[in-house]
């Protein structure tokens, strides 16, 4: 029991995306829901928002 309490808490690395995935998080940042950006590039909602928030971070925007 102890085991599985240690390993579920052990957060695993996130795959890098492609320059072509971050440009298209960029591009629909504003117009599409974090949900249907990560279902079109195949990722997660929570990789998305940490790329929308960097941009944010950075004032980088994509027009």
């Amino acid at each position: 029991m102890a085991r599985s309490t240690f390993l579920s808490s052990v957060r695993m690395p996130n795959k890098r995306l492609s320059m072509r995935q971050i440009k298209e998080i960029l591009h629909y940042g504003c117009q599409r829901s974090q949900r249907e950006i990560a279902s079109t590039i195949g990722a997660s909602v929570s990789t998305v928002w940490e790329y929308l928030q960097r941009a944010k971070r950075t004032q980088l925007s994509y027009e």
